[in-house]
């Protein structure tokens, strides 16, 4: 059974991975890039303050910021633990790709995944009744999980682990943030009042 399920990952990576041309790369390097996705953090920080209170809004990009710490510190802990190769760095794999990128860190699960997930499913449960339409959001960290396997460094079962810890991070925090468990210190509080 074990055997089964790597072979269909290792097909399945080959597969999406040969969906990737010239023509195409330079656009996959791009969206892979943590960098690329800084206005969209930018905007979300916005929605915040136009659609929540100061107090809220500054929590909320507190733990906006906490939760995509928490989904990277949990997959550090986890790479550390499992040491998968990434497919780019197994020599009869990588035959078989198109490496567009590739670092020697390991592979399961995706950072890229947990980190975006995370972020967007937190997002998206704070603002889903007060903006319609956030749930595109999610296009980002489909389009970036998607391009980890297209330059060849992860396996679909990295992206779909990393995707699921992603929004479970995204549904804690969540969970934390509506609950007022953490608040800030009075004195901010009343700065942020005027």
């Amino acid at each position: 059974m074990k055997e089964t399920l790597s072979r269909w990952d290792i097909d399945l990576l080959i597969w999406i991975n040969s969906l990737g041309s010239e023509s195409t790369d330079t656009f996959w390097l791009y969206v892979t890039s943590v960098w690329t996705w800084f206005p969209l953090f930018i905007l979300i920080v916005i929605l915040f303050f136009i659609h929540l209170t100061r107090e809220k809004a500054v929590l909320a990009t507190l733990f906006f910021g906490g939760t995509g710490m928490l989904a990277l510190f949990i997959k550090e802990l986890t790479k550390r633990g499992f040491e998968r190769l990434r497919p780019c760095n197994v020599e009869e794999l990588a035959a078989s790709l198109r490496v567009l990128t590739c670092k020697d860190s390991f592979s399961f699960f995706s950072g890229h995944a947990s980190f975006s997930f995370a972020l967007i499913t937190f997002t998206v449960l704070v603002l889903r009744r007060r903006v319609k339409w956030i749930q595109l959001t999610f296009i980002w960290p489909i389009l970036f999980a998607v391009s980890r396997m297209i330059s060849g460094v992860h396996y679909p079962s990295d992206i779909i682990v990393g995707a699921g810890v992603g929004i479970l991070v995204g549904i804690f925090t969540n969970a934390l943030y509506q609950k007022d468990l953490i608040k800030l210190p009075r004195f901010i509080q009343e700065k942020l009042r005027f």
